[in-house]
């Protein structure tokens, strides 16, 4: 056998062990907090959790432009719930006159 048949048997080896490994160990659920998400957006990020940690992240990060939402977002509970009323209680000031 020549050097490039053996190499290429070798990596084959390699290649059918690690594949192996990796169908041995499901990805675990991960669990998140997906309150004041929209409903479609807290559906797709618990199904993504449901599939492991490298399904959530890739998703998060895919949608990253359209949700802004990084993984200790939906991975860590909030401090504070989010407010219900939807807006600020006063509305901001918006010129320079409406600081007197």
């Amino acid at each position: 056998m020549t050097r490039i048949g053996s190499r290429m048997l070798v990596a084959a080896g390699l290649l059918a062990a690690a594949q192996v490994v990796a169908a041995a160990d499901p990805p675990k659920a991960v669990k998140v907090y997906v309150d004041g998400l929209p409903a479609n957006v807290a559906e797709q990020v618990k199904r993504h959790a449901q599939q492991g940690e490298t399904a959530l992240r890739k998703y998060l990060n895919d949608s990253q432009k359209m949700h802004r939402l990084s993984y200790e977002d939906v991975t860590q509970p909030r401090m504070r719930p989010v407010s219900d009323t939807g807006g600020l209680a006063r509305e901001p000031k918006k010129h320079a006159t409406d600081y007197k």
